[in-house]
């Protein structure tokens, strides 16, 4: 048991959640060779992401999550849905806030959750990549931006290349 203030908190987890949220946590963006990069502050359900060249990596920030204080859910390719650090997810490189959670603390706990019951899904370029999972547990839509203009992308090219690749000058 944990005496916070007045308060009597017997669950180890709600006492993380609890003082995490509290304490509203600052990120420091930070690369390779520790230069801050930006400051903002980071809450329980928002989207991070990591810049990777010819795409962005995106994970939801869920507070320190007792015994193992990771607090980073992602879908990566090899490893399905994990439970990390923020520094194992920013693996040196600068760590933005992709899109911040809006709602109350019980709307946030229940991203948190949704988060927590993605652990062990398996990944999938096509159908549950790391921003189908992200926002799976953010707002309940397993969906894919990057992937649909790709697929887009792709599809106005080939258009192109079948309307005009045949003619000559």
């Amino acid at each position: 048991m944990v005496f916070v203030g007045i308060i009597f908190i017997n669950d180890a987890t709600l006492f993380f959640n609890v003082i995490s949220q509290c304490l509203r946590l600052t990120i420091h963006c930070v690369s390779l060779n520790s230069t801050r990069m930006s400051n903002e502050t980071l809450q329980i359900g928002d989207m991070i992401r990591i810049d990777r060249p010819g795409y962005k990596h995106v994970g939801v920030y869920v507070g320190a999550q007792w015994p193992s204080q990771w607090d980073v859910i992602h879908n990566q390719k090899g490893g399905g849905v994990k439970l990390i650090s923020l520094a194992a997810f920013s693996d040196g490189c600068p760590v933005f806030i992709h899109q911040k959670t809006q709602g109350d603390h019980y709307q946030r706990q229940q991203i948190v959750q949704r988060a927590l019951q993605l652990i062990g899904t398996k990944y999938d370029l096509l159908n549950f990549n790391c921003e189908h999972a992200a926002n799976l547990a953010q707002n309940g839509k397993a969906e894919s931006p990057q992937l649909k203009g790709f697929v887009l992308l792709t599809l106005l090219l080939i258009g192109g290349v079948a309307l005009f690749g045949g003619k000559k000058a």
